[in-house]
């Protein structure tokens, strides 16, 4: 049997908002959301920053950090999505969370003094946001930075300066690394201070693991990190064929952190992909 692995590959070249950005060989940027969202399907996560209520038209300082178990008054925990954490860094009088649709917002924002800092708390590998300045009538002086780091929060992936534009019409940005991002970093530099941050919108990420196959002998073995998303690992011998994945039925071992299945060798072109369930 030859066995081929089916992945998904994101193409598009940046959009000209992006003044600078270098790419890593295993890091592709995304160019749009509906993209995300398909390389994504059922492990997408998004965070729309809608589970404080406040007043429209206003803006509350919030704590440096922000979580799922962050408590506000009498609201809260679960005010975000698990699995991120917003930072504030350094610290100053907190992040803010802004409803000001007198400006032109159209839902609830975050945005920081300072640095704004998206920490996964387990690294992903897709991340998108929606960026943008506050009010179209007074637009920055300055790009913002947008920065992706690896896994380990150390390892620069990539770095952009983007020029913001109005809540109307949010730039998307988004980002895949197979090896794992950390966190992002967003902030904007006026001379020897930093300014206010790009305010962020529908936060999505997720983790799709990506297949390994070998061979053992006279079995074909297939191989995926082990999370806590559940795949199904699908099989055909046709891609063009509509509705031609089948479930593979052989029930995943998990060993050193790797869902294994191991199939016997045939003739036949098999072609292998995982499917959220």
């Amino acid at each position: 049997m030859k066995t081929q692995l089916v992945r998904s590959s994101v193409a598009g070249a940046y959009v000209a908002i992006v003044l600078a950005g270098v790419v890593p060989a295993t890091a592709t940027v995304i160019e749009t959301r509906a993209t995300l969202l398909a390389q994504l399907g059922k492990a997408a996560v998004t965070e729309d920053f809608e589970g404080y209520q406040f007043p429209t038209n206003s803006a509350e300082k919030i704590s440096t950090e922000l979580d799922a178990t962050t408590v506000i008054g009498d609201q809260g925990p679960g005010l975000v999505k698990p699995g991120v954490r917003f930072i504030q860094s350094p610290p100053y009088e907190g992040l803010q969370w802004d409803r000001q649709f007198e400006y032109g917002l159209t839902s609830a924002a975050l945005v920081s003094d300072t640095k704004l800092i998206v920490d996964f708390m387990v690294p992903v590998n897709y991340v998108g946001l929606d960026l943008f300045w506050y009010w179209a009538m007074n637009p920055p002086w300055h790009p913002s930075t947008i920065q992706v780091y690896a896994a380990d929060d150390s390892t620069l992936l990539y770095s952009a300066d983007v020029r913001d534009p109005d809540p109307t019409n949010p730039y998307f940005f988004g980002f895949t690394d197979s090896r794992g991002i950390g966190k992002i970093v967003m902030f904007r530099q006026e001379g020897s201070d930093l300014g206010v941050s790009p305010m962020i919108d529908n936060l999505t990420f997720g983790f799709v693991p990506s297949l390994s196959i070998s061979l053992n002998g006279q079995q074909v073995v297939v191989s995926w990190l082990q999370d806590t998303n559940a795949w199904q690992l699908e099989s055909t011998m046709n891609l063009t064929a509509q509705n031609g994945w089948i479930a593979v039925t052989n029930v995943p071992v998990v060993s050193g952190g790797q869902c294994v299945v191991a199939l016997p060798v045939t003739a036949a072109n098999v072609f292998f992909r995982l499917h959220g369930k």
